[in-house]
């Protein structure tokens, strides 16, 4: 359950239970899907400010410190953006504590402690095939086995600037050794697949022909 509306929404144990206190339900927590944010971060993810009085965070697996930066949600289930894309949107009422910007700048989550986190833009779900409309790179993916993933790839030379992408992901773990259980490979159009550990990492791929790019791979 979130406060606010999100691309890869998730029914978690706390939805479940909230419906069972109403008394008008009886939930089957086994349906309950899981819930990552802020796990195993500690108190201070709760108790401490998202950005410190030099605008950086403790937290950068969470919380983001670019605002208007293109990036993808935290489940890499679709396109987002860091903050809000307009640092003119003000609110006199902001909270002193949470003017992380100065001159009162809100970011589009108002129930976030206004936090910068990134966004889903509400077109850019990875897993939903109607927004094939919007493939700008011509070699991304939209579907079930979609995820979104960052990097600097172009049509003809790598980008001067982080984008985000959805590319078709497989996870196979038949036949493999204890070492390769942790690789999936992401399709690249139909020059190329790379395997990538399932974790945060860096690679170079040739799928340009003309010149490298770098590949950032999000995926948890």
């Amino acid at each position: 359950m979130t406060a606010s509306t999100i691309t890869d929404m998730r029914v978690s144990e706390f939805l479940l239970a909230f419906f069972e206190g109403t008394g008008w339900y009886t939930p089957d927590y086994k349906m309950a899907e899981p819930m990552f944010w802020g796990k195993g971060q500690g108190c201070d993810f709760l108790d401490t400010p998202c950005l410190d009085s030099n605008g950086e965070t403790s937290f950068p697996d969470f919380f983001c410190t670019n605002t208007g930066e293109d990036g993808c949600s935290y489940t890499n289930g679709g396109y987002a953006i860091c903050g809000t894309n307009d640092m003119s949107v003000t609110d006199s009422s902001l909270n002193s504590n949470f003017d992380y910007f100065g001159g009162n700048v809100v970011m589009r989550d108002r129930f976030a402690d206004n936090c910068p986190y990134y966004v889903n833009y509400l077109d850019g779900n990875c897993g939903d095939e109607s927004n094939e409309d919007i493939n700008l790179e011509g070699s991304e993916y939209f579907g079930s086995k979609s995820s979104c993933f960052t990097g600097t790839l172009g049509e003809n030379k790598a980008k001067s600037q982080k984008s985000s992408y959805c590319f078709k992901k497989t996870v196979s773990s038949f036949g493999l050794t204890s070492e390769e259980l942790n690789l999936f490979s992401v399709n690249l159009s139909d020059m190329e697949n790379i395997k990538c550990k399932s974790q945060l990492e860096k690679k170079q791929s040739l799928v340009t022909k003309k010149a490298p790019s770098l590949f950032q791979v999000y995926f948890f």
